[in-house]
């Protein structure tokens, strides 16, 4: 095992290194020696990560290897590793602005207290916990937007989501000391749905209607209202001065609190002459808000993909385009990739990029998911959710790689759920995307052709050729410094999710699990199943089925990204398990068919509860327990487990694939 110390800000943190750390000496040669406080704790992991260092400073890590059973470790060997980082700001400045992202952890509850909300600090005049969300973001943005101070300075903007007053604000204050400012927003009304019978709700335009009308800058903004089924996604603004631009600021920041303070974004600032020369070129071509045919043609050939053998540069991606050439690059790039992939996105992934992750043949998805033989490129997903559709066996098959691994925003929703950890609760900022919403790739990062994805693209469809979007793609040396910026970001949240994940999971359940702290230090204790963790019927629904298992009385359990039912639903399911039963009688299948015939015998499914509280109930035990009614499993679980062999026997195929996800039809009830 292997343990250090961070030498800085007066105080002493744990670091971890290998075991066979170069340049190793005796203990006695430092002139510091480990404090008992990293003896009694020493890491035990192959990672470590120290989130408290400052922009563009330097330090000193020394490593100890630590022996000795517990109790009465000692500091045996020492080496010092010397690290700075980058810097935010200046000509050297990388220019990669990333936010907490973690409101709901055990930090956030250590430094400002359990439960606070950063809105009711700041209504005191407090701005601390605003400072530590952003950790850079605002002030990113804000300075970036400063920097227009006179005549001669412009900014072009398009922008999506636009309601932060202090950003408006910055742009007002450009406009009145004579820069010049215009900024494109998203101004589709919202539409009709006949379906739904209501409003569409999702635009922004009425926020950002009213923000604008609020801060007076009316004047400075373009409408961009061609492409009612599309959206103007953009979030980026170009900074020009005597008539030449000079730096974009982009990424998937919206601007928003919750975008700032809330789920986890980046801000990205980029100087390279050509890619300021094409956004500009974007620009003035979706300011004559132009129709969807028009703009896919432009970008296609104002915007060419790179080849896939390109050794070295920077490329500008523009959306919409004529087709997914785009996406299928992306997918590309994750199919050649030799030593890591590493993906954020927000709603899942699709067809396109799951057959790159998983080593699939182009198109092989795009009908059905098919089993791929394994790879062990190591692959790393950090999603907000795992999305609808084929999505869901698209994420399950890269979580079964020998080297997959997939974080699921979540956070700890009880006190006392693992050991000392307290309850964490989110800051409301957020109503749709509560977690995670960047949208980068990184690719081979510490390799020798590193390469970066990053800019407003959700890696979908839509965003390749339907929505206004933006994506730079870093490939070489030019990639490498960024390349390994984003990979620590990525790494950050995913440790934090993954681990959350696994906590909330298995209390659910039940059992022990490993006790990982946020910086990853382990050590053996158990999890509790708490009370707050109730039994649930799990539903694995289809997106458009949502309604369906709302009406049987489902809620959405945002931690398991899964619908379900309460024990206090039983009713409802006995009902309908004796509809299915009463149809299937009714539709017996014909002598000799014996492709739907449902199983008779004990041996093909777990028994029925004899309680007649438990799921399906008095209504099912004639027509379907058969000779298996003599067990009583303990909690509705199991009735779950008895339940779905059945339903799948006892309805007709149609029935199957509308109600139910899995194999070989979309499945069953499932725990």
């Amino acid at each position: 095992m292997a343990q250090g110390l961070v030498e800085h800000e007066g105080a002493e943190t744990p670091a971890e290194g290998p075991e066979d750390s170069p340049a190793v000496a005796p203990a006695e040669s430092p002139s510091i020696s480990p404090p008992h406080a990293v003896l009694s704790r020493p890491i035990q992991s192959f990672m470590w990560g120290d989130y408290s260092v400052e922009p563009g400073s330097s330090y000193t890590y020394v490593i100890f290897t630590c022996h000795g059973p517990q109790g009465g470790v000692t500091a045996q060997h020492w080496a010092t590793l010397e690290v700075k980082t980058e810097k935010e700001d200046g000509p050297e400045a990388l220019g990669a602005y990333f936010n907490r992202g973690v409101a709901g952890s055990q930090a956030y509850n250590r430094k400002f207290g359990k439960g606070s909300k950063p809105g009711d600090r700041r209504a005191a005049g407090e701005e601390a916990p605003w400072e530590w969300l952003s950790r850079g973001l605002e002030e990113g943005l804000l300075n970036f937007l400063g920097r227009a101070d006179g005549p001669d300075w412009a900014i072009h903007g398009a922008v999506y989501e636009f309601t932060y007053a202090p950003a408006l604000q910055a742009l007002g204050a450009a406009r009145d000391s004579g820069a010049m400012v215009k900024i494109i927003y998203d101004a589709k009304p919202a539409s009709w749905s006949k379906q739904k019978r209501q409003w569409n709700s999702n635009a922004p335009l009425a926020d950002s209607q009213a923000a604008i009308g609020a801060l007076g800058i009316a004047d400075i903004m373009i409408p961009r209202t061609s492409g009612k089924s599309a959206i103007q996604h953009n979030k980026f603004f170009i900074l020009s001065r005597g008539g030449s631009p000079v730096a974009i600021w982009t990424g998937s920041t919206n601007l928003t609190t919750s975008g700032i303070f809330g789920q986890f974004n980046v801000g990205h600032v980029c100087t390279a002459p050509h890619i300021l020369q094409s956004f500009l070129s974007y620009w003035e071509c979706l300011a004559q808000d132009p129709p969807l045919k028009q703009l896919q043609a432009f970008n296609s050939e104002a915007s060419p993909l790179p080849s896939l053998t390109d050794p070295d540069g920077c490329t500008a991606i523009f959306s919409p385009r004529d087709g997914d050439g785009a996406l299928r690059f992306y997918s590309d790039l994750a199919r050649g990739a030799k030593q890591g992939v590493f993906l954020t996105a927000a709603f899942g992934i699709n067809n396109v990029m799951a057959e790159g992750l998983l080593r699939a043949p182009p198109g092989a998805f795009k009908a059905k998911f098919n089993a791929v033989p394994s790879h062990f490129c190591p692959t790393y997903l950090l999603l907000e959710n795992v999305g609808m559709r084929n999505s869901i066996q698209f994420v399950r098959a890269i979580e079964a790689l020998p080297h997959g691994h997939v974080a699921i925003g979540t956070h700890l929703p009880a006190d006392g759920l693992f050991g000392s950890h307290e309850e964490e609760a989110l800051t409301d900022l957020n109503e749709h995307v509560r977690y995670v919403h960047t949208k980068f790739m990184v690719i081979d990062p510490l390799g020798d052709d590193p390469m970066l994805v990053t800019g407003s693209a959700n890696f979908s469809s839509a965003s390749t050729v339907s929505n206004d979007e933006n994506m730079l793609f870093f490939r070489g040396e030019s990639a490498r410094r960024l390349a390994e910026v984003y990979l620590v970001e990525f790494m950050r949240l995913h440790r934090h999710f993954a681990w959350r994940g696994r906590v909330v999971r298995q209390a659910q359940r039940g059992g022990s699990l490993k006790n990982e702290t946020d910086e990853g230090e382990a050590s053996s204790s158990a999890v509790p199943s708490p009370a707050a963790c109730e039994d649930r019927l799990y539903l694995d629904c289809q997106f458009e089925d949502k309604d369906v298992v709302k009406a049987l009385g489902a809620r959405f359990d945002w931690q398991e990204q899964r619908w379900f039912v309460q024990p206090t639903c039983e009713q409802t399911l006995r009902r309908w398990g004796a509809k299915l039963v009463a149809k299937w009688q009714r539709d017996e299948p014909a002598a000799g068919d014996t492709s739907q015939m449902r199983p008779t015998t004990a041996a093909n499914h777990t028994a029925l509860p004899e309680k007649s509280s438990s799921v399906a109930g008095e209504a099912a035990s004639s027509s379907v327990a058969g000779a298996a009614h003599e067990t009583s499993p303990p909690s509705p679980h199991y009735c779950a487990s008895w339940l779905g062999p059945h339903l799948r026997a006892t309805s007709r195929q149609s029935v199957e694939r509308k109600l139910f996800l899995g194999q070989p039809f979309p499945t069953m009830l499932n725990v």
